[in-house]
């Protein structure tokens, strides 16, 4: 089953949906957020710590974004009373896509879907 599929026939398809590639967004968010380390120059140690202090700025305050977003989608999930599953050992991704959506659901949704998936 493809990722786009896991979600379908489900009340609030598109809500979950939206949850998981948002969900997924932040991962990349995450992966692209690196601190950018300044190489140490004796002669402007005064530059060196300012750039320093810029770039943990810059870096804690996506730090912080991404952050909300997930706490965000956390409140979603907890308000429908549902989870985020891990199924990309048994669906198959979007092409050209790193990261696999998660299944949005509750437990009893997600055991369905395992039977589906599995053929039963």
């Amino acid at each position: 089953m493809k990722n786009s599929e896991i979600h379908k026939g489900l009340p609030d398809s598109l809500i979950r949906n939206l949850i998981a590639y948002d969900f997924r967004q932040t991962f990349y968010m995450d992966f692209e957020n690196k601190l950018v380390t300044e190489r140490f120059d004796e002669n402007d140690v005064w530059g060196y710590i300012i750039q320093d202090s810029k770039n943990q700025i810059k870096y804690f305050e996506k730090r912080l974004k991404i952050t909300e977003l997930r706490k965000g989608l956390t409140m979603v999930l907890e308000h429908h009373g549902w989870e985020e599953f891990d199924v990309s050992d048994i669906t198959e991704k979007q092409s050209g896509e790193t990261l696999w959506l998660n299944f949005i659901g509750t437990q009893k949704e997600y055991d369905y879907l395992l039977l589906q998936i599995n053929g039963v």
